[in-house]
C-alpha cells in the first residue's frame, strides 16, 4: 500500500460513519481505507445495523475487515480461567492489528474514539511508528469531561497496558484523553475538557454540513412528527423508560391528525417499541430503525427526543425540537445542547402544549434566529464548511508529520 494511505477505524460506527462521509471528499488526494475492526465496543454499538459492507465499499477506496475477538462476557464472580483466556485473545488481537498496520503502512489513522480496544492498540502502534492518530469528535455527550480514574485502575493500567502490553484499561470515560500525543479535532472550544491540551483543533461539526445544506425556515405542513428514541432502559432502568414511553403515547394520542415516525436508536432493539406501541392501538405510528434519518427530517414538521444528538441534527435542518427532560434526569441539557434551542418538557401533561407551541408560526419565526445563533455560538459555525476545515486540518497534521 502507498504511504498516502489513511486508515479509518470503525469504532462507534453509528457516530463515526457520518463524520467520515463528510470529510472524505476533501481528502481525495489520499487513499482512504476503512478498517472494520470487531472488538467488543464496536460490536456493542450495532455495527451491522448501521452500515452495510456494500455502503462502506462505495464510500472508501479500500475496505479491510478482521475477525472478532472471542472474548467471553464478564462473569458475576471472578473466573481466573476466563480472565486468562481473555488476556491471551486480546494479545492475539493486538498482534493482528500490529501486523496489519505494519503491512498497510498508513500515513495517518483516523477514528472517532480513543476508548475502544482497537483504538488503544492503534494509538500504541502510531506512537511507536511516529504516525499521527487523529480523533474527530463524534457526539456531544460525555466524552470531553475530565475523568479521574481510581488508584486501582491506575495500577491495572500500569500492569496490563504498560507491562503486559494488553490495553485492557482505558484512561478516559469516552473520547479524547487517552494520550495527548494524539490529535483531537473538536467542534468547538466548549467541548474541550482541557483547553491547554496539545494537538487540539476546532473546526465545527463535519456531519452537520449536509444537514445545513438541506435546512429550511419555511413553515412545514407535512403532517408528520418524528420521535428519536434513546436507550433509557439501559441507562436509567425500566421504570424510567416506561415513563418516557407514556410521554410518547401521550404525544401520539393527543395529536391524532399527525403521523408519528418513531426512529429507534441503532443500539436498541426495535421489537420492544412494537410491543409497547402496537400498530393496532396506534394506527398513526410507523416504527422504524432503517429509514434514513435526514429523509425523515425532511418530511417531518417537528422532532421529539430525550437527550439525543439527533436534536442537534434536527435543528440543523430547521426542525423545531421538543426535548423531554424529566426531573430525574441527572444531566443538564444546557451543558450539552444549549439553551435556548428548543422546548423543554418534564411532565407527560406538558407534551401536547409543547407540540402546539413548536408548530406555531409565531414561535418558529423567533426559533430560527435563535437556532442560527446557537450553532454559531456553540458549534463554531453554521456555514456548512466544517468538513472542509476538518480535512484541511487533517492534511496539515499529516504534512507536519512528514516534514
Amino acid at each position: 500500500m502507498t504511504n498516502r494511505l489513511i486508515v479509518y477505524i470503525s469504532s462507534y460506527t453509528h457516530l463515526s460513519i457520518p463524520q467520515y462521509q463528510q470529510v472524505l471528499p476533501h481528502l481525495s488526494n489520499y487513499e482512504n481505507l476503512y478498517f472494520d475492526v470487531k472488538d467488543p465496543v464496536t460490536l456493542a454499538y450495532g455495527v451491522n445495523r448501521v452500515s452495510s459492507k456494500s455502503l462502506l465499499v462505495e464510500i472508501f477506496d479500500e475496505y479491510l475487515e478482521i475477525d472478532a475477538i472471542p472474548v467471553k462476557k464478564r462473569q458475576r464472580s471472578f473466573n481466573l480461567i476466563h480472565f486468562v483466556k481473555n488476556l491471551i485473545q486480546i494479545r492475539k488481537y493486538r498482534k493482528t492489528i500490529f501486523s496489519t498496520l505494519n503491512e498497510l503502512k498508513p500515513c495517518a489513522i483516523i477514528s472517532c474514539s480513543d476508548n475502544s480496544l482497537s483504538d488503544r492498540i492503534s494509538i500504541e502502534w502510531c506512537l511507536k511508528k511516529m504516525i499521527p492518530f487523529i480523533i474527530i469528535q463524534p457526539s456531544f455527550l460525555g466524552g470531553f469531561k475530565e475523568y479521574r480514574i481510581p488508584i486501582i485502575d491506575k495500577l491495572k493500567y500500569f500492569v496490563f497496558n504498560q507491562i503486559l502490553r494488553v490495553p485492557l484499561v482505558s484512561k478516559t470515560y469516552n473520547f479524547g484523553e487517552v494520550n495527548y500525543k494524539t490529535h483531537l479535532i473538536l467542534w468547538h472550544e466548549a467541548f474541550a475538557s482541557n483547553p491547554t491540551r496539545p494537538n487540539l483543533y476546532f473546526t465545527g461539526n463535519p456531519q452537520l454540513d449536509s444537514l445545513f445544506k438541506k435546512q429550511s425556515t419555511e413553515i412545514r405542513k407535512n403532517g408528520n412528527i418524528i420521535i428519536c428514541t434513546q436507550g433509557i432502559d439501559e441507562i436509567w432502568g425500566m421504570d424510567r423508560f416506561m415513563e418516557i414511553i407514556e410521554i410518547y403515547k401521550q404525544a401520539i394520542t393527543s395529536n391524532p391528525n399527525h403521523h408519528f415516525y418513531i426512529k429507534v436508536h441503532p443500539r436498541e432493539i426495535i421489537s420492544k417499541y412494537m410491543l409497547l406501541i402496537p400498530s393496532s392501538d396506534f394506527p398513526n405510528v410507523t416504527i422504524t430503525q432503517d429509514m434514513d434519518l435526514s429523509a425523515l427530517f425532511e418530511i417531518s414538521d417537528l422532532q421529539i427526543s430525550v437527550l439525543s444528538y439527533t436534536t442537534i441534527q434536527a435543528a440543523a435542518m430547521g426542525l423545531p425540537v421538543v426535548m423531554i427532560n424529566p426531573n430525574w434526569l441527572d444531566i443538564e441539557l444546557k451543558d450539552y445542547i444549549g439553551v435556548p434551542l428548543g422546548i423543554i418538557v418534564s411532565e407527560k401533561h406538558e407534551i401536547k402544549k409543547a407540540i402546539e407551541q413548536g408548530l406555531d408560526p409565531a414561535y418558529l419565526q423567533d426559533y430560527h434566529q435563535k437556532r442560527i445563533n446557537f450553532f454559531n455560538d456553540n458549534y463554531f459555525s453554521s456555514d456548512g464548511k466544517s468538513s472542509n476545515r476538518a480535512a484541511t486540518m487533517i492534511n496539515r497534521i499529516i504534512e507536519m508529520n512528514t516534514t
